[in-house]
């Protein structure tokens, strides 16, 4: 599916697109409010609302926030400063069982270009499959009359839309070819010791 405008306003749509390029910036592991198996952690902190998962949780509640560009066909069609992905963390961590966020923070480096490794390799062997949403809106003309009521003439059409991001994975590399370049902390690292490869 394309992500272009529509003629409605107010519907939502998603759109999925494969064999696509994606650049990374700023990898960082966070904590997470929820670590419940069905979560995704796709707004891991914000607790505004409760989360189906929320109480049974059981899974580690670490998750990966990254900044993502999608490029198809080198033009840039989704940028997303924040995006995070219990699933996507899954594509880049080994396993996180006993880790803190804060005990990455030595490893900024490592984990930033381990990442980056990772994501050039799937670019470069058949790109990444994405999907997400995106929806038309409208909103009011700045220069309405305050306290007025308002007529169709000060109701404004958004015509740049703004694709949310909610899935990434490689379109044709394997979970083998992905578990041997996930991120791990060194062997001789008291914290990774026990949990990691």
């Amino acid at each position: 599916v394309d992500i272009q405008p529509f003629e409605r306003d107010g519907l939502t749509r998603f759109f999925v697109l494969h064999g696509v390029n994606i650049t990374i910036q700023f990898p960082q592991v966070i904590s997470s409010f929820c670590g419940g198996t069905l979560c995704d952690r796709n707004k891991p902190n914000t607790k505004t609302r409760v989360c189906a998962c929320f109480s049974p949780a059981h899974q580690d509640d670490l998750v990966l926030k990254l900044g993502v560009q999608v490029e198809k066909n080198g033009t840039p069609v989704v940028s997303q400063r924040e995006f995070c992905s219990w699933r996507t963390t899954n594509l880049f961590l080994g396993d996180l069982f006993g880790t803190e966020a804060d005990d990455f923070i030595p490893y900024q480096n490592n984990l930033k270009a381990s990442v980056k490794d990772a994501v050039d390799f799937v670019n470069k062997n058949g790109g990444f499959s994405v999907a997400g949403w995106f929806c038309n809106g409208s909103k009011t003309d700045a220069t309405a009359s305050a306290g007025g009521v308002l007529d169709q003439s000060e109701i404004i059409g958004v015509t740049e839309i703004k694709p949310h991001l909610c899935f990434m994975e490689p379109t044709k590399v394997s979970k083998e070819a992905m578990d041997a370049m996930k991120f791990s902390f060194p062997r001789n690292d008291p914290v990774g010791g026990n949990s990691k490869k």
